[in-house]
Formats: structure tokens, C-alpha cells, sequence
């Protein structure tokens, strides 16, 4: 394996969300760095925003995080050389993945005929 300072961003998002499976914690790449990702690196995100699939709870992750080499800083979590900086920020993505259910759908207002939902950056 690589040592976490020759990672790229992508790399240490993908060795992150693997060592965390392993102790039952599901994460997903998101915000700048999942951007950077798309865009082939032409958008350069300063950290990585990782978000918590079942809600585990911060002290577990910070404990799995602490055993391959990240340490806690505030709300980040961090390699000693500050080189990469970890966020698990609390979103309900649980509720945002149960749209994909059907009988959850009809709970979202329809899009009009005719066009397309559209982010806003």
C-alpha cells in the first residue's frame, strides 16, 4: 500500500471508505472532493466531506479513522502532516436514499411536464 502522503485524493477517499467497511461503517465521497473526482481534478477541493450512510456514531468513526494514522482536529480529522483532511458532517442521507423506494416518491412534489430538476450552484 502507498503511504497516505503519496495518495491522491481519490485514492485516500477510496482507502478511507474500505478500512471503514470493514468496521460496519458505510461512507460515500461527497461535496468539493466528489466534484473533483467528476471533473478529472479541474475543481481542487481542500478536504475530503465523507458522509456517514447509517449514522455511525463520531466517536467509532474517529476510533477506526485513529488506527490508519488520522487524528481528530476540531470537526476534521487529520494525517499528522495535515496533508489530508477528513469531514463526516451529519446529513440524513438515510432519508435522501429511502427516495429511491417507490411508496417514498410519492412523498416528493413532482417535477413539471416538459422539464428537468436542475442544481444551483
Amino acid at each position: 500500500m502507498k503511504p497516505l502522503a503519496a495518495m491522491t485524493q481519490p485514492e485516500i477517499g477510496a482507502y478511507v471508505q474500505s478500512h471503514l467497511a470493514k468496521v460496519g461503517i458505510e461512507v460515500v465521497l461527497s461535496g468539493g472532493a466528489s466534484v473533483s473526482v467528476y471533473s478529472n481534478g479541474e475543481y481542487v477541493s481542500k478536504d475530503l466531506d465523507m458522509v456517514n450512510v447509517n449514522s455511525a456514531r463520531r466517536p467509532a468513526i474517529t476510533k477506526a479513522m485513529n488506527k490508519i494514522g488520522f487524528a481528530e482536529e476540531g470537526r476534521y480529522l487529520s494525517t499528522l502532516n495535515h496533508a489530508s483532511l477528513l469531514n463526516f458532517p451529519p446529513v440524513l442521507l438515510p432519508l435522501a436514499l429511502n427516495l429511491s423506494s417507490p411508496s417514498n416518491r410519492s412523498r416528493c412534489p413532482p417535477v413539471p411536464s416538459g422539464s428537468s430538476p436542475r442544481l444551483t450552484v
